[in-house]
């Protein structure tokens, strides 16, 4: 037992290692445990049957793992399960059944893929106890004779004739021991295991996949001969991560679902509803050559300086500009518009003012009104300030949605209400 414990504690301090690593990496840190549970076939490798992996009988396992960044995961879990096998033949006849239990730890590695292989390995301590059955259920001991029979009396016994035909009862009641060694009913294993994992929604996905088990005894089976037993697991499981539900649209896809029809799964979109017919990468996302924050397609400057300020459209803003933009702002933050009406005038003065500018170019006024109040222009993210939905964001509506920034209104932040103030001198 005291192998044990300290096996446990070595898992335990890999996955709590694990767990600090993933924590110091930006990514990996906002990734919550997930559930594992398996239920598949095993097979036993060993010295008793007519060939390898030929019995098999239902195992579980029960896991939970961690992400670590996108491409690896640890877990830490248990296989349970029973292992058997027997073989009837001239010059041998043996059999056992062995109920195993196994803590292991694994590290999986996977693409980051909707649907993807995987492969994964580790360390595992494997508990077993073989039983044979060698009594039916009277008691009565197995004698196997030359003709395949199997009755109450050894066929060399002086009583063989008043033998009696009896048959096994696969009722493994004998606990298997060898003569001559104490062998030690456990060992330590290697898990070499692959497979495919596919993502669903919900945070749930499923993995098919097979584990062959390296083990370093031989006497699993109770019989000790050649090289080591081995133990082989087939399974499907169904696995839940915490906190991907969340993320997630409510209506129920598919993994091959692309709700933006941009060429990217939903499941791997990262920027869902981008415009259609517009280019994104392997992400989803509008593409942006020079990282602006301003994709390429409304970009009118397409190799803006590395670290650049620039407005929505993306054109710098030289440090005057950003000056005069901060101070325009703060005049707005601080509640007093005073300065800011007495530049640009009341809704109805900063209106006629537009009127007068845009009538310079000859053209009619008029109509330029009516086709902007047909269009609503003002970017998503603003509309909650635009309070009369005409289209048109005024000093009114400004003066408004600063009021609620200070009122501490869900959605409205600083950033908000500069981007508010840009459009504003633009529209």
């Amino acid at each position: 037992m005291k192998n044990i414990y300290s096996l446990l504690s070595i898992i335990l301090c890999f996955g709590f290692a694990g767990k600090i690593n993933a924590q110091s990496n930006s990514k990996s840190s906002k990734q919550l445990p997930s559930l594992n549970a398996a239920v598949g076939i095993m097979s036993f490798g060993g010295d008793i049957g007519p060939s390898k992996f030929s019995k098999q009988r239902v195992g579980y396992n029960f896991s939970v793992s961690q992400g670590i960044g996108r491409y690896m995961e640890l877990s830490l879990g248990v296989l349970l399960g029973t292992i058997t096998d027997s073989e009837k033949s001239s010059t041998s006849n043996n059999n056992f059944e062995s109920k195993i239990t196994q803590p292991e730890f694994k590290v999986e590695f996977h693409l980051d893929k909707t649907i993807t292989p995987f492969i994964a390995s580790g360390v595992g301590y494997l508990l077993f106890d073989p039983f044979g059955d060698l009594l039916d259920a009277n008691g009565n001991q197995y004698y196997y004779w030359l003709d395949g029979s199997i009755k109450d009396i050894d066929e060399n016994a002086p009583n063989a004739s008043s033998a009696v035909a009896i048959k096994r009862d696969f009722t493994y009641e004998t606990k298997l021991t060898d003569s001559l060694i104490n062998y030690e009913r456990n060992t330590l294993t290697v898990p070499l295991s692959a497979g495919i994992k596919a993502n669903l929604k919900y945070g749930f996905s499923l993995k098919l996949g097979a584990t062959y088990y390296l083990t370093f005894t031989d006497w699993i089976d109770n019989v000790k001969s050649g090289g080591n037993d081995a133990l082989l697991y087939s399974s499907l499981a169904l696995k839940y991560t915490f906190g991907k539900a969340a993320s997630e649209e409510g209506s129920i896809q598919i993994s091959g679902d692309d709700s933006d029809n941009d060429g990217v799964s939903d499941l791997d979109d990262m920027c869902p509803g981008t415009p259609e017919g517009l280019t994104v990468d392997k992400r989803g996302c509008l593409i942006d050559k020079d990282e602006d924050g301003v994709p390429d397609y409304k970009d009118v400057e397409l190799d803006t300086e590395k670290g650049a300020v620039v407005d929505e459209n993306g054109a710098t803003l030289t440090k005057e500009m950003q000056v005069q933009k901060h101070k325009e702002f703060n005049e707005l933050a601080s509640g007093d518009l005073k300065s800011f009406k007495e530049k640009y005038g009341d809704d109805d003065s900063a209106n006629s003012n537009n009127e007068v500018e845009n009538s310079n170019d000859g053209t009619d006024v008029s109509n330029k009104d009516m086709d902007a109040s047909s269009e609503n222009n003002i970017p998503m993210e603003l509309r909650l300030f635009d309070n009369n939905s005409d289209g048109v964001i005024t000093t009114t509506e400004i003066n408004s949605g600063i009021d609620r920034f200070f009122e501490g209104e869900e959605g409205i932040t600083v950033d908000k209400l500069n981007k508010l103030i840009d459009y504003f001198f633009e529209q």
